[in-house]
C-alpha cells in the first residue's frame, strides 16, 4: 500500500481510525478509548 488515507475522528468514548488504499478500496479500521483530558494520548497509542 504505497498510497494510503488516513482518517481520524477524535470524540466521544473512543478515537476511530479508518485507514483507506484508494486504489483497492481496502480499509482498515481501528478503536482506541478516548482521552478526554489529552486526546492526543489515544491518537498516538492508535498511531503506534
Amino acid at each position: 500500500m504505497k498510497d494510503v488515507r488516513l482518517g481520524i475522528d477524535v470524540g466521544g468514548p473512543f478515537t476511530d481510525f479508518v485507514l483507506v488504499s484508494p486504489g483497492t478500496n481496502a480499509r482498515f479500521t481501528l478503536k482506541e478509548p478516548s482521552t478526554p483530558h489529552d486526546p492526543s494520548l489515544a491518537v498516538e497509542r492508535g498511531l503506534a
